[in-house]
């Protein structure tokens, strides 16, 4: 029998300030156990409780609405993980 696509497709969520609790605490739980693969939020990911079990990547969009504190603050989670700001918007 042939393994789902599925089964293997990344694990996504989003954080924002608008989750409900439980929702909120479900994908804080994917993010430290290693659960959740990729993750696209807004400064809620820059909040104390946010444990990242592996950070791969940061990405940073809107960098102008981003300040050098807050990718520092996203940066110190993990100081291995790479950091990409995007020069320009493609769409």
């Amino acid at each position: 029998m042939t393994r789902s696509w599925a089964a293997n497709a990344p694990v996504d969520q989003l954080l924002t300030g608008r989750l409900r609790a439980k929702d909120r605490q479900s994908v804080l739980d994917g993010l430290s156990s290693g659960s959740v693969d990729i993750v696209v939020g807004t400064h809620a990911l820059l909040t104390d409780d946010v444990r990242f079990r592996a950070l791969g990547v940061i990405v940073i969009d809107e960098q102008h609405r981003f300040g050098v504190e807050q990718r520092a603050a996203l940066r110190d989670k993990d100081a291995n993980a790479p950091t990409k700001r995007p020069t320009r918007t493609y769409w």
